[in-house]
């Protein structure tokens, strides 16, 4: 082998080994750019910065959650309590008896992403974990609510949003499936 084509040959490797770490460390900044965008969620839902939770979302954004019998007789809701559109989100988010209820405004702490798992594929991604959400009032600090949310993510602009936060509590016939759920079907 000559020298120019050992050097062309190296240059050849080199320049695949730079590309895949190129896409190697681009993944790594997205996993963190999700996980930041989940904490946020929490944090904009209990610092009550309501416009800032509802920009987290895409204009097509959604909120699925799986009802339980007590949710459904307070908001008169069937199997899932869905809100679409950035206006449904802010329903969500400022809801009277929920959200916004003057036991929970203001007094809560989400925890969303815990055991995370990611699936990025370019500038889509499924993140699946748990959630739980701790109130104070006057019985003390207890948990409010635990279970675990399918994320379906979309990258606009350089900037991860999130399309569909699905989820699904601890006891409910949903919490099982919810993770296992195909990104775009039922659990």
């Amino acid at each position: 082998m000559s020298e120019t084509s050992d050097l062309a040959a190296k240059l050849t490797a080199l320049a695949a080994t730079v590309a895949d770490l190129t896409a190697r460390v681009r993944e790594l900044e997205d996993d963190r750019a999700i996980r930041d965008l989940l904490a946020h969620y929490g944090y904009t839902a209990d610092t009550c910065k309501d416009e800032e939770f509802v920009e987290l979302y895409t204009e097509d954004g959604r909120i699925k959650v799986a009802a339980s019998a007590k949710a459904r007789a307070a908001f008169g809701s069937g199997e899932w309590v869905l809100y679409e559109t950035k206006d449904g989100v802010r329903d969500f988010i400022t809801h009277p008896k929920g959200h916004h209820s003057p036991a929970l405004y203001g007094k809560s702490m989400h925890l969303q992403g815990n055991n995370l798992v990611t699936e990025i594929q370019g500038d889509e991604a499924v993140a699946r974990g748990y959630q739980v959400a701790i109130v104070a009032d006057d019985q003390g600090t207890r948990v409010l609510s635990a279970g675990n949310n399918q994320w379906q993510l979309r990258k606009v602009d350089g900037r991860w949003l999130i399309r569909e936060r699905r989820g699904a509590y601890l006891g409910d016939d949903h919490f099982t499936s919810n993770l296992d759920a195909p990104a775009d079907g039922d659990s």
